[in-house]
C-alpha cells in the first residue's frame, strides 16, 4: 500500500474514479450513436442502461457480494490458521470492490441520462422532457450513486487509505 491520503484526497480520489467511469460511458454513448445524432441508437443506449431490472440487478449485485462474502466467512472458521488469514483476505479485498460497483452502476444510468439530455438539447423537436428534467436527474444519479459509493468506500478504507491528523 503507497502513502496515505488526507480525508480530503481520498474523498476527491473516489470522486474522480466515479466522473471518470461516467465520462468514459458518455462517450461511449456519443460513439455508438454517431456523436449523439442518431435518436433510435441514443433510445437504445438509454433502454440499455436503465430498463425495469436495472435496480434489481443493482440490489442483486450486492446481495450476492454479501452471500459471497459470508460463505468464504463460514469457511474460514472451520479452517486452519493459515487457510483462514487467505479466506479473509479475499473476503476483505471482495468487500473492498463493492464501491466500485456502485461506481460502475451509477456511472452507467447516469452517463445514460446525460446523453439523453444532450440528444434533447441538441434536437428540441423530440417530444421528451426538458433537457433541464435529464441534467436534473444526472446530477441526482450521480449524487446518489456517486455520494454512496464514496461514503462506503471511505468507511471500508478509512483505517488502511486515509492518514489520521
Amino acid at each position: 500500500m503507497g502513502k496515505r491520503l488526507t480525508r480530503n484526497e481520498f474523498l476527491a480520489s473516489e470522486a474522480i474514479l466515479f466522473v471518470a467511469q461516467t465520462l468514459t460511458l458518455f462517450v461511449v454513448a456519443v460513439l455508438m450513436s454517431k456523436l449523439l445524432a442518431d435518436e433510435k441508437a441514443v433510445v437504445d443506449f438509454l433502454n440499455s442502461k436503465i430498463n425495469k431490472d436495472t435496480m434489481t440487478e443493482f440490489w442483486s449485485t450486492l446481495g450476492a457480494i454479501a452471500l459471497v462474502v459470508g460463505a468464504l466467512s463460514i469457511a474460514k472458521a472451520g479452517a486452519n490458521s493459515s487457510t483462514s488469514s487467505f479466506l479473509h483476505r479475499i473476503a476483505d479485498e471482495i468487500t473492498l470492490e463493492v464501491p466500485r460497483i456502485i461506481y460502475a452502476s451509477g456511472a452507467s444510468i447516469t452517463s445514460a441520462v446525460l446523453a439523453g439530455g444532450v440528444f434533447i438539447a441538441n434536437h428540441p423537436s423530440v417530444k421528451a422532457p426538458q433537457p433541464a428534467w435529464w441534467f436534473a436527474m444526472a446530477a441526482f444519479f450521480s449524487l446518489f450513486f456517486g455520494g454512496l459509493g464514496i461514503a462506503l468506500s471511505y468507511y471500508l478504507k478509512r483505517q488502511t487509505h486515509v492518514r489520521k491528523n
